[in-house]
């Protein structure tokens, strides 16, 4: 399965959602007819989970492929994934955190620069 541009859609990719909304995890692909029937699915699409952290399941939402234009599913860009990523070291940092469990949600975009609420355990 493969992104509008032509690259591939990996498990473990870091995606945006629900219209921009959210930030999510690429879990699971489904896609082969085997796939399909196991999920009791019709068309081809991605399980995203919340958690960004981990190669656990479950996943908290499928989106079939053709559904992705509508809902505005995307990678997140290199700038987008560096700011996510730095959000997330120095949240993790604190020592209050004993689990680490990642959720994200952009609170605040102002042009490429974006404020996160992270929430690590």
């Amino acid at each position: 399965m493969k992104w509008d541009g032509g690259d591939l859609i990996k498990t473990g990719e870091i995606v945006w959602w629900n219209n921009f909304s959210c930030v999510g995890r690429i879990a699971k692909i489904i896609e082969t007819e085997k796939s399909l029937s196991e999920w009791g699915l019709h068309e081809p699409g991605v399980f995203i989970c919340w958690n960004l952290h981990g190669e656990s399941m479950p996943c908290n939402i499928f989106y079939p492929r053709s559904s992705f234009f509508d809902n505005e599913i995307k990678p997140l860009s290199i700038s987008e994934l560096n700011s996510l990523e730095a959000s997330i070291k120095k949240e993790a940092l604190k020592p209050s955190c004993e689990k680490f469990e990642v959720t994200a949600t952009p609170i605040q975009c102002n042009n490429s620069n974006i404020l996160w609420k992270i929430k690590t355990c």
